[in-house]
């Protein structure tokens, strides 16, 4: 699945579609819809159809599942044209007796395609709207506030990266459970493995500032803090694709003999943090791009602490606001559906490597053996730069953390004024309910 116009057929090389008549609305019909599979056979018989407005949106809505009535009306004619020309223009009607003779098969792999096409729109549509900006490297300001909390502001010459301990009591570091660590400050997790390579990166946006009197909350954050691509040619996949390679993977490595138990359980936790990511994100109906980084204020909440450092008549603190946040980036994903299984949703490269597992000394299942129990998995402290990787990665970083970076004092909702450790908030994805 392909968001580039590299799998279009130039609209001039498909005489087929000149039979199809678009309406701008006809009566209303009772009982009589069109669906895709109707387009689709027309086109490729090359008989004639005809359909309005109304038919367009009832197959965007019915067979594609785009809920047309959430969008402004601008929005929608975008998809009302975007539907005619990517019909008009797929390669897929190239070869009409292959059409003819893989009917089935070839409608499924044109329902993928306008999917696809969609999710890219809505992600388009996504990023024109939240107007996202792009990271920059610049020295913080802390906000500037108009009452009297804070009569003055207090330039830091770089942008703070680490909680302040200086005034509070260190805590002693505790055992985490694997959710816990996967969404910990400044954890950095890597995967390479078969058809995937992603990275997840946590960050603690921190602003910090000296005021006196009460705490007073100034902090408004976006929840999409931005999105990069690298590449102009992405692919999109929803988070059911996802779900339903995942699944298969799984099935499979569980069943390389001698394979290291551990590994695949940090790999399971990995992913479903990876998908819960997708799901919160909601971009494109739940997808993901290729090639894209997307950061996000996970859990959507802000934090702060408060520490009144000196006793004066008029009582000073110092003021930190914590915003987690997950930096998410799909390098690529090059699985791809094995449409010969039609009993079920599985994956080529799966499908093959499973049908090796049962002869002995196989090279290429030893080979993903020893990635997986050796080389799948990087972690790395984003504060220190230092990177874990082999075998025992986990083991390494987890001692890295408690050696050096402990566990912060507990924190206060800025909207409900509730108190959390970092430990129970880390286990629930940042998340609470006010």
């Amino acid at each position: 699945m392909k968001n580039s116009d590299t799998d279009l057929l130039p609209i001039n090389n498909n005489p087929n579609f000149c039979l199809i008549e678009v309406l701008p609305r006809g009566e209303i019909r009772e009982g009589i819809f069109i669906y895709l599979k109707d387009v689709f056979d027309a086109i490729l018989n090359r008989s004639k159809l005809t359909l309005d407005v109304d038919d367009i949106k009832y197959i965007l809505q019915h067979d594609l599942r785009i809920n047309v009535s959430r969008f402004l009306p601008e929005i929608v004619n975008i998809f009302l044209e975007a539907f005619l020309y990517y019909c008009k223009c797929w390669r897929g009607w190239e070869n009409t007796r292959k059409c003819l003779m893989e009917n089935e098969a070839l409608y499924k792999s044109f329902c993928r395609y306008l999917l696809n096409k969609y999710i890219f729109i809505l992600m388009s549509i996504d990023v024109h709207l939240h107007q996202i900006p792009r990271k920059k490297n610049a020295n913080t300001q802390t906000i500037s506030v108009d009452f009297v909390t804070c009569p003055y502001e207090l330039i830091i010459g770089n942008e703070p990266i680490i909680t302040n301990n200086i005034v509070r009591d260190e805590k002693p570091w505790t055992k985490l459970a694997p959710m816990e660590f996967l969404n910990w400050p400044h954890l950095a997790v890597e995967i390479k493995l078969l058809d995937i390579h992603v990275r997840r990166v946590n960050t603690l946006k921190i602003d910090r500032y000296i005021g006196c009197g009460n705490r007073k909350s100034t902090l408004n954050p976006e929840f999409i803090t931005h999105i990069t691509s690298t590449s102009n040619t992405e692919s999109s996949y929803t988070h059911s694709f996802f779900v339903f390679y995942f699944n298969q993977l799984f099935d499979v490595i569980k069943k390389i003999p001698s394979v290291n138990t551990q590994r695949v359980k940090e790999l399971e936790d990995f992913f479903t943090a990876f998908l819960e990511d997708i799901k919160e994100i909601n971009i494109g109906m739940g997808s993901m791009q290729t090639a894209t980084t997307v950061g996000f204020h996970i859990g959507n909440a802000a934090y702060y602490r408060a520490k009144k450092f000196v006793v004066t008549e008029t009582p000073v603190h110092l003021i930190e606001y914590l915003v987690p946040e997950v930096d998410l980036t799909l390098n690529y994903f090059k699985a791809e559906q094995d449409l010969d299984d039609l009993g079920a949703t599985t994956f080529k490269s799966l499908n093959a490597l499973n049908e090796k597992l049962s002869i002995p000394f196989e090279t290429s299942v030893l080979d993903v053996l020893f990635k997986i129990n050796n080389t799948c998995i990087d972690y790395t402290c984003m504060y220190c730069n230092v990177k874990f990787s082999k075998s025992r990665a986990l083991e390494g970083v987890v001692a890295h953390f408690a050696d050096n970076h402990k566990v912060g004092n507990s924190v206060f909702c800025a909207k409900c004024e509730r108190e959390f450790e970092i430990k129970e908030l880390a286990g629930k994805r940042w998340r609470h309910v006010c």
